[in-house]
């Protein structure tokens, strides 16, 4: 699980979700958007009584070795 605060950097017209996807993607890495997030809240310990109002899936394949960007 990860957090992103950054107020620069940003496409206005995005929405944050869009913005991550959007800069995974540059850096070579796959994403896709979880339409149902209350599936995986489970998973991850959220309690029930949180709204999620969005997740995102992002990485390497794992048969691909991890890329060093930095």
């Amino acid at each position: 699980m990860g957090m992103v605060f950054q107020s620069f950097n940003l496409f206005g017209h995005l929405t944050v979700i869009e913005n991550i996807m959007l800069s995974a993607h540059a850096f070579g890495l796959g994403v896709c958007r979880i339409e149902s997030s209350s599936d995986i809240c489970g998973e991850f310990g959220i309690p029930e009584n949180h709204v999620v109002y969005g997740a995102v899936g992002l990485g390497w394949p794992a048969d691909e070795e991890v890329k060093n960007n930095a």
